[in-house]
């Protein structure tokens, strides 16, 4: 982390508190707008047979609930394998399953970040597949899966305006940054695209040579 020391007075970070680093899923916590908590889901999971699925728009928070909930899994002893949905997706999981899945001694939870970026016959076969081994299976999807739906993410001004406020406040950071109700429109309720248009604020009120990425 940049930082510069004048004399007698401590130091003073210059690094953009919007940087990846300290947006990315898994450092911000997810926060609930409607009375749930971690604990009231991981209960409703098991309800379901630890079967379910995050269901939200773009932005809205799912990758980052579904880390929570499968640390909270891991704590518990439950074995977690988390994937995200990509070109090299299908030979990773494949290879590892076949290899592993039989000798499994404690509960499993299989987490897909993207689940409906999958074709529908892989879709299916993850379903299956978890039924006939007796895995846990967690996805997050922007519209309903086969699956019941666990949580539904939604954007809030209120949450967005949370969000902001966390990432200074776990910096000890009292820059005047937050989201106003043009940026959230323009954004379109998008959380992480309201954190990179803050980064891009910072970097031109605090760096001169700064220029906006061309589209």
């Amino acid at each position: 982390m940049n930082s510069r020391v004048e004399s007698g007075k401590p130091a003073v970070s210059t690094e953009n508190p919007f940087s990846a680093r300290w947006v990315r899923p898994g450092v911000i916590p997810f926060i609930f707008s409607n009375g749930e908590s971690i604990q009231s889901l991981l209960e409703r999971l098991r309800h379901f047979g630890h079967r379910g699925a995050i269901v939200g728009p773009h932005g809205t928070g799912k990758s980052t609930l579904l880390l929570e909930l499968a640390r909270c899994l891991r704590e518990r002893g439950w074995g977690v394998r988390m994937h995200k949905a990509s070109r090299s997706f299908y030979t990773t999981v494949e290879a590892h399953q076949a290899r592993n899945s039989p000798r499994l001694r404690r509960p499993t939870i299989q987490f897909i970040d993207g689940f409906e970026a999958l074709p529908w016959w892989r879709q299916r076969y993850f379903l299956l597949q978890s039924r006939i081994l007796r895995h846990g299976l967690l996805v997050t999807a922007h519209r309903r899966a086969n699956l019941p739906t666990l949580y539904t993410t939604r954007a809030s001004i209120e949450t967005a305006r949370a969000v902001v406020r966390g990432v200074l406040h776990r910096q000890q950071r009292s820059d005047e940054f937050e989201c106003t109700p043009a940026l959230f429109s323009n954004c379109r309720g998008n959380v992480r695209e309201i954190l990179f248009s803050l980064y891009d604020h910072y970097e031109m009120r605090h760096n001169a040579r700064w220029q906006p990425p061309r589209p």
